[in-house]
């Protein structure tokens, strides 16, 4: 017996977000469940940007989003 499906609507950068995170053989709800399996306790990332410059961090993210968008 298969799994049941529903149709759900999201906006386009949520549906390229999820596109670009698919791999071959995977299926949208694959992806989506992989993240919910990879879940971490926000808690365990306390501090960590403690005595941090955050225009260096700021700089490092828009370089991250330029690599992700190339993608």
């Amino acid at each position: 017996m298969g799994m049941a499906s529903v149709n759900v609507t999201i906006s386009k950068d949520a549906y390229d977000f999820l596109r670009r995170l698919k791999r071959n053989g995977q299926s949208f709800s694959d992806v989506i469940l992989t993240m919910k399996q990879k879940k971490q306790d926000v808690l365990s990332y306390a501090g960590i940007f403690q005595g941090i410059d955050l225009s260096s961090i700021e700089a490092v993210r828009i370089n991250a989003r330029k690599d992700w968008e190339k993608r």
